[in-house]
């Protein structure tokens, strides 16, 4: 043989050798890979895809002096699926009836009383729609295949879904329609047109398309009159594209124009509107949820056109210390003054209240105070917020989901308002249905001039109503 057929040969077995290697190597990784896919694939499952541990409970196990505990609904498939229950009067009589979204089974369902008995225990429920967000967003196109991937995988829990529902008369005809946004879903905004003569019956439901990006997580939304012509617009926040926008109500069903007034917004938790300047237009407040940086309440005023982007000025009105961000919140008048203050709540247990400055200062920084200093980490976790006259004292109390620590707790107003440390009370706590208890919401359910709590808890996938008992005094406990 001569010497070049023996380096040719030589080469050959170094190449094949080589290419062994490689696809050796490409075997491990892959094997690597989809062994972390299955496991991730696993944990996923662990964490949305089984039933929760309250399916088949009946009634809710709780009750006190104070608050009795009814158990609206528990049935829901998915972890992670109870996220927001609102009540309102849908159909014209004097009962509040719910209206609830379902995240991981992007559902959006309503719960009606049922008449001949009146009991609070009671309820019925209604779909209105099972496919709230029509689908994964297509774009950009790994996360969509990721998504689709582990949907056929886990089964029929989906990865978004219907994350909030506002409520409020988009078409101007005195009935309340259901604004709902889409978190990592195909449509990020779909509202529900009420139709049908009010006065009783439930209503019909005409969907809408509000908004499609295809690719925002869109968290929050809130109604409100931005351009100051007299109709409702829709405002949001989306947390992962650190953005703030608003849709144009032209009263035209599925015709919103959008306009994003802000892409720097860190973790864009909340957004709301509210006419802080008393100047007849509304203005945007958003909450900066980074508790790496610092939370930051941002007020978005503008001048002219407000559909032109650099129309819009962003102040803001109040920022907190790096580990305290800043996620949930509401403006409100807590001192009976005539403007709107904010009561706020953040992810690390702090509760906040702000005092408004005056219509005419109200761009400024504004005096805030901790009604709820923060608890050691991970012990508190405030997912929603809301404000009501609890114990009937006439002043407004502060209330809250703590997902962390599985309850519903409240803060006492002390009388003057904007100081520090308002006592607490713990309504109930829960590992069992109250498992990341979600959102809360105050309304007179049951007709007896108090206010009772409406609360959604998404890991329990349970949706439940505390019916207020005392009508004077202190309405704390639980056990």
């Amino acid at each position: 043989m001569t010497r070049w057929k023996r380096d040719t040969v030589h080469c050959g077995k170094c190449v094949v050798g080589l290419l062994a290697v490689i696809l050796i190597t490409g075997g491990l990784y892959v094997g690597h890979r989809v062994d972390a896919a299955r496991q991730g694939v696993e944990n996923y499952r662990k964490a949305f895809g089984y039933q929760t541990p309250t399916t088949g409970l009946k009634t809710c196990l709780f009750s006190s002096p104070a608050w009795q505990g009814v158990l609206i609904d528990s049935s829901i498939p998915f972890t992670d699926g109870a996220h927001n229950m609102e009540p309102v009067n849908l159909d014209g009589d004097s009962d509040l009836e719910f209206i609830a979204n379902s995240y991981r089974s992007d559902t959006l369902v309503t719960y009606d009383r049922v008449r001949a008995a009146q009991n609070p225990h009671d309820w019925t429920r209604r779909v209105i729609d099972a496919r709230v967000g029509d689908g994964f967003a297509t774009r950009p196109v790994k996360p969509y295949v990721k998504n689709l991937l582990r949907k056929a995988l886990v089964g029929g829990c989906v990865v978004g879904g219907a994350h909030y529902t506002a409520v409020s008369d988009l078409n101007g005809d005195s009935r309340a329609d259901l604004v709902v946004a889409g978190d990592e879903m195909h449509d990020d905004f779909v509202w529900y047109e009420a139709v049908g003569a009010a006065g009783g019956d439930p209503p019909s439901w005409l969907k809408h398309v509000a908004y499609r990006n295809d690719s925002h997580r869109t968290y929050h939304v809130d109604t409100g009159d931005v351009d100051g012509d007299g109709d409702r617009d829709i405002v949001f926040a989306t947390k992962t594209d650190n953005s703030v926008g608003w849709l144009e109500n032209c009263g035209t069903p599925d015709a919103w124009p959008a306009m994003i007034i802000d892409s720097n917004c860190i973790r864009g938790f909340y957004a709301r509107v509210s006419d802080l300047n008393q100047d007849g237009k509304g203005e945007i407040i958003a909450s900066q949820d980074s508790s790496r940086q610092g939370g930051k309440l941002l007020l978005y005023t503008y001048s002219g056109d407000p559909q032109q982007a650099g129309n819009w000025v962003r102040r803001c009105i109040s920022s907190f210390a790096p580990g305290h961000g800043v996620s949930v919140f509401s403006a409100i008048d807590l001192d009976n003054n005539g403007t709107c203050d904010i009561a706020a709540a953040s992810h690390q247990g702090d509760v906040y209240v702000l005092r408004n400055p005056g219509p005419g200062n109200a761009s400024g920084m504004w005096e805030a105070h901790l009604a709820r200093r923060n608890c050691p980490r991970n012990a508190r976790d405030f997912r929603e917020i809301d404000v009501g006259d609890i114990d009937l004292d006439s002043d407004p109390d502060i209330i809250v989901a703590d997902e962390a620590g599985n309850a519903v707790v409240w803060y006492e107003n002390p009388g003057a308002t904007f100081c520090d440390d308002w006592p607490e009370h713990v309504v109930d706590r829960s590992d069992v249905y109250l498992r990341w208890c979600h959102s809360v919401r105050l309304a007179d359910v049951d007709r007896d001039g108090d206010l009772d709590i409406a609360v959604a808890a998404a890991a329990s996938n349970t949706f439940l109503l505390y019916t207020n008992e005392t009508l004077s005094g202190v309405s704390g406990g639980g056990r």
